[in-house]
């Protein structure tokens, strides 16, 4: 049986839109967390066993102006990738989760590929990332 170590780590994908809020209408709200969905699935075979272990989360938002409150648009993430990237969120022991406005980016050492499609792509954007080491220092 395949396990952890079969799926490449980490797990990157980016979801074109505005990131939507758990508070959104239900209609919103799906067709937010399918988008997602569909993001996470391009990156994960279904046939990889979903893991068990312990995860950490990072999501950073682009958006093409000024941004609401990032803790109501991350439960709808992590929703959207249960059954794909997980079988439940509650492996999610590390959650990370950061707006960049326009005129408010950092500096970026050494962004991944798809970190650097989200920095410097059409805006809204988001990124997501899913590691196996929730408990590794931050860099």
């Amino acid at each position: 049986m395949p396990d952890e170590l079969s799926i490449i780590w980490p797990i990157e994908f980016v979801v074109i839109g505005v990131a939507v809020s758990f508070q959104a209408s239900s209609r919103g709200k799906d067709a937010w967390k399918k988008l997602v969905s569909e993001a996470c699935r391009e990156q994960i075979s279904p046939s990889v066993f979903r893991p068990t272990i312990p995860l950490s989360v990072v999501i950073y938002h682009f958006p093409d102006g000024k941004m609401g409150d990032i803790d109501n648009t991350v439960k709808p993430i992590l929703d959207a990738m249960e059954g794909i990237a997980y079988h439940d969120d509650n492996v999610v022991e590390r959650l990370t989760a950061q707006k960049f406005e326009p005129g408010h980016l950092a500096k970026w050492a050494k962004p991944s590929t798809t970190l650097f499609k989200a920095i410097s792509g059409q805006k809204p954007i988001t990124y997501v990332m899913i590691s196996p080491r929730p408990h590794e220092e931050i860099v």
